[in-house]
């Protein structure tokens, strides 16, 4: 009996020294990742907005890369020995706090020549693949990454309607172009519009794309000319939708075409047509993109910061 009791004994004792040796592993694991390879990600958005929420998502996904990351709202910003300034609008760029750390600045584009204003920033990552291209004409060290999109495949019997999803603006090229569609409108501000009859709620639901046959999405001119993707058409692919968009290069590129897209007005019309009466061409395309499903997510844009501030810091040793 008193053998079992020392058998035991040693085998608690043993258990004991690997959860204490795995702990001190985590605890030592964590402190390195967090002081040696902490992000630290600055950005102008409020703690309430959607584009904070956005990069709140995209910094937990750092965790599974080499770094951690932690985020600071507009007016909080702070420095470590890696830091990712994310702007949406360069005329107010923010202060880099420490010079001699690594500061890349994350905003959606950049195209005068006059770069002297981006000299604290070690990096100028781009969300316009155009405004890639011209920074790299001028000999600027820049990369292309748009907004992380976390496309899902969401399989859901279609109502075979259309669907325009959007606030209201003045002008709408989409409403002009399906003025004699019946179709429904998700967005806000319509009431006093003369398509007010076919709003049928101004804020979506999680499965509200997913259940249409087509959603269409406008796009500003300045979008289209500067490559940008649109937020409204991330909103749609994040939630399982089928976009119908004006042509914009960018978003050709991005996705290789694997987005339906029109160039002209009887483009539009003879599209929506084919759609609606060969509804096997929709489901080709929608496969076709659910191929792209991890190709721009959040951890794929994670990974491809992380890769940068690894360059750089190799580039510092060497």
């Amino acid at each position: 009996m008193k053998k079992n009791y020392i058998k035991i004994a040693v085998f608690l004792f043993l258990i004991s020294l690997i959860i204490f040796g795995g702990l001190k592993y985590e605890i030592y694991n964590f402190k390195y990742k967090s002081a040696d390879k902490l992000i630290f990600i600055n950005t102008q958005f409020e703690k309430n907005s959607d584009d904070y929420k956005k990069i709140k998502h995209l910094a937990k996904q750092f965790d599974k890369t080499e770094f951690k990351a932690v985020i600071y709202p507009a007016n909080k910003h702070k420095s470590g020995k890696y830091n990712l300034y994310v702007i949406n609008d360069s005329s107010s760029l923010p202060k880099v706090i420490d010079l001699e750390a690594i500061n890349i600045l994350w905003l959606p584009y950049v195209f005068d020549d006059d770069i002297e204003k981006y000299r604290d920033f070690d990096v100028i990552v781009v969300k316009s693949s155009s405004s890639f291209e011209h920074l790299k004409a001028i000999n600027v060290r820049t990369a292309f990454i748009p907004d992380a999109i976390d496309m899902k495949k969401i399989e859901k019997k279609t109502n075979n309607r259309v669907l325009y999803y959007g606030d209201y603006i003045p002008n709408s090229l989409v409403m002009y172009l399906t003025r004699n569609y019946d179709i429904d409108i998700i967005g806000k501000g319509w009431e006093k519009s003369s398509v007010k009859n076919k709003v049928i709620k101004n804020k979506i639901s999680k499965d509200d794309f997913a259940k249409y046959l087509i959603v269409l999405v406008d796009q500003t001119d300045e979008e289209i000319a500067k490559n940008l993707i649109n937020k409204n058409l991330i909103t749609v692919l994040e939630n399982g939708g089928f976009p119908f968009i004006r042509l914009n290069p960018g978003v050709g590129k991005l996705f290789d075409a694997r987005i339906a897209m029109y160039f002209s007005e009887q483009d539009f019309h003879d599209t929506m047509h084919e759609f609606m009466r060969n509804k096997s061409t929709i489901k080709y395309i929608k496969n076709s993109l659910y191929a792209k499903l991890d190709e721009w997510d959040s951890l794929s844009v994670a990974n491809k910061l992380a890769e940068i501030f690894q360059i750089m810091q190799k580039k510092r040793i060497n």
